[in-house]
């Protein structure tokens, strides 16, 4: 999919005059009006070309409005953020003997708009809440080979032993098993959508999955809790596993997303999770005091080797001689 994106949109007011005179009443002999703006112009171009694409920016008001309507009789897509106050701007061209333009000004982009919302999911006990027969379940409706089948339950069979009745944690079966549980439950998330003008809109913009957390994105804060709230109950009744009600929406302009070890931040910088930099700092401390590693220690630094090396950390380096 091809995404345009025009930040400030705006209604071209074209009149044309014989002349135009200042000070004066002039009477036009043509006028037109035409949604504008450089991303959805593109849109626009490559819709005549044959080919999608959804135009993204900021609207409001009665002329975002038109904006929408103009574009979706040209059959352009759009999922424009639409803003609580102000109208989108409109912008007079005049074209006489002269051609003088007059430019709106547009309405106020405030930051809650300009960033993107997200909340971080964590399953509670995952391996262990995870259950043999619900997973054979379903994954019999997805697989049909008996031996693949057999493999599977005979695998995870050897984890409910000494009174275990989950998934065995540090288990790379447990690991894939989980995950294909949770694959449901992030289909179904990003199939949640809503009807707004005739057109399909989704609750989740994006959605990101890694062992037992994940992370979903939207620019309705009402929407997007909705979903999660869909999601929670979805998981429970579908996998029987049950998601920490403790999850939060934050703005991505506020806080970085925390996934993995890292801290992924609005400008694009990518730091060390905080208590994981503690630990990485603290174990090359000891190596600057003493000049050496005991073993352990060694295997502790090689461990910590990615945090650094993936990350914008190279004060860090500079300080600690990395």
């Amino acid at each position: 999919m091809i995404y345009t994106v025009t930040f400030n949109p705006a209604l071209d007011y074209i009149v044309r005059l014989d002349s135009f005179t200042a000070g004066e009443i002039n009477r036009v002999k043509y006028e037109q009006v035409l949604g504008g703006g450089k991303g959805i112009n593109v849109s626009i171009v490559l819709k005549n070309l044959g080919h999608d694409s959804t135009a993204l920016g900021f609207l409001a008001g009665f002329t975002g409005k038109e904006i929408i309507r103009q574009l979706d009789g040209f059959g352009c897509q759009s999922d424009f953020v639409e803003l609580p106050e102000g109208f989108s701007r409109i912008n007079v061209k005049v074209k006489a003997e002269t051609e003088t333009e007059i430019n709106g000004q547009g309405p106020r982009i405030t930051p809650e708009a300009q960033a993107e919302l997200f909340a971080k999911l964590d399953v509670k006990l995952c391996y262990p809440s995870c259950r043999l027969a619900v997973f054979m379940a379903l994954f019999r409706r997805d697989c049909g080979n008996a031996d693949i089948l057999w493999l599977w339950e005979d695998l995870l069979k050897r984890h409910l032993v000494d009174g275990n009745e989950g998934f065995m944690i540090g288990s790379l079966v447990s690991q894939w098993a989980a995950q294909y549980l949770l694959s449901f439950t992030w289909h179904y998330a990003m199939s949640l959508s809503y009807t707004r003008r005739g057109k399909r809109m989704r609750h989740i913009t994006h959605g990101l999955l890694f062992m037992d957390d994940m992370l979903y994105t939207g620019s309705n804060r009402q929407k997007l809790r909705m979903a999660l709230e869909d999601i929670s109950d979805f998981t429970l009744q579908k996998t029987g596993l049950n998601i920490k009600p403790l999850w939060q929406i934050h703005l991505f302009a506020d806080v970085g997303i925390d996934m993995m070890g890292f801290v992924v931040h609005q400008n694009g910088k990518i730091t060390i999770r905080g208590r994981d930099f503690i630990r990485v700092r603290r174990c090359l401390i000891r190596y600057n005091a003493r000049g050496r590693y005991t073993l352990k220690q060694a295997r502790r630094a090689c461990s910590f080797k990615g945090f650094v090396k993936h990350s914008d950390s190279r004060k860090f380096q500079e300080t600690y001689g990395t």
